[in-house]
């Protein structure tokens, strides 16, 4: 490459490497990224990009601190932003409408000039048509999220994230009183409308959840977080953190009116759901392998007496009705999804 060349080149990675706030970076740490890619230069020379760079381009320095510390102002949309292409601008658009609250917010406000990029793209394009002729529902009764404190969020992302242990002060369901207790924090369990941390005590690896909107305030730790040998929050959420929402497999029997049946045509229970009609009595039978779930309840007692459970006597409607009508079954709250103490759920 010619001097010109590396000069362009060189200034042109400088500005890649400047993050959006609340990041920031400095010169040493430009000039060990530049080194690394062997484009040799000086530090003096990455302080003169800099000062250049930031005269004619929207660049901050925060000069609060020593060394001094750079990057984007705040809110502006960079132009090296590669073009989008109408799925990758939509899958964006789609991403923060149902995927805003798992997003560690320390990066929120340095994608939004992403967001920006991919609303003017699907903008020009015509696909905003799309975007607003989309919804999604959900066929149960839906329950408003309980509400988590943005600030409780950050503090875990970031415990997580940092491989720290994490203090919280936590209300226990049936308690009045927080209590501050020191954490393993392992991963958080996004639910509706509970969503939990998943986490162990420094002196404990049974892993127990904290309901997220129960945590009143943190402090964060400098002492490193202890992991379970072997686990894997995947793992956790389908074995024992979801033994309140999935029991075992069975085989559903069910009698049901022609006309409450009708829709289990088209979208039937299972993948080996059998769908018959008989003529004495006047009924259709219904058989599908299902998971024995508290949902699965709600949904046969929704039919109240056009269903009668065949098969297992243990689901027969009177006891579906019983366990319904019953607020606190097998340490499960049905009301809200969260298990009491005993169970996983701290």
């Amino acid at each position: 490459m010619s001097k010109s060349t590396d000069t362009v080149y060189r200034q042109w990675r400088v500005l890649e490497l400047l993050p959006a706030p609340p990041a920031s970076i400095t010169v040493a740490e430009i000039w060990t990224r530049l080194q690394s890619e062997n484009l040799r230069c000086t530090r003096r020379t990455v302080e003169r990009d800099l000062e250049a760079l930031s005269a004619r381009n929207p660049i901050i320095t925060d000069e609060s601190t020593k060394p001094f510390r750079w990057s984007w102002a705040p809110g502006i949309t960079t132009r090296l932003i590669p073009g989008l292409t109408p799925a990758q601008a939509i899958a964006l658009s789609l991403a923060r409408r149902h995927l805003d609250q798992m997003l560690p917010m320390t990066f929120a406000d340095s994608l939004g000039s992403l967001y920006r990029a991919a609303d003017a793209c699907v903008e020009s394009l015509g696909w905003h048509r799309w975007t607003e002729a989309t919804a999604f529902v959900t066929p149960s009764q839906v329950l408003k999220p309980a509400a988590c404190l943005p600030e409780v969020m950050d503090a875990i992302q970031c415990a997580i994230a940092g491989d720290r242990q994490l203090q919280i002060r936590y209300r226990k369901k049936w308690d009045e009183q927080a209590q501050w207790r020191t954490v393993n924090p392992l991963g958080v369990v996004f639910g509706s409308p509970v969503s939990y941390l998943v986490a162990t005590d420094p002196d404990d690896d049974l892993p127990k959840q904290f309901a997220l909107h129960r945590i009143i305030e943190t402090q964060r730790q400098a002492v490193a977080r202890r992991v379970p040998r072997d686990f894997a929050l995947s793992e956790f959420v389908s074995s024992s953190a979801s033994r309140f929402l999935h029991q075992r497999a069975i085989r559903l029997v069910l009698w049901m009116d022609p006309p409450a049946a009708e829709h289990l045509k088209e979208t039937p229970l299972s993948d080996d759901q059998t769908w018959t009609r008989l003529s004495s009595p006047d009924v259709v039978e219904v058989t599908a392998t299902v998971d024995d779930t508290e949902q699965l309840r709600w949904w046969i007692q929704s039919f109240a007496n056009q269903i009668e459970v065949r098969h297992p006597t243990s689901l027969s409607t009177g006891s579906v009705e019983r366990v319904s009508s019953t607020p606190i079954r097998n340490g499960v709250d049905v009301a809200l999804g969260e298990n009491r103490e005993g169970c996983p759920v701290a």
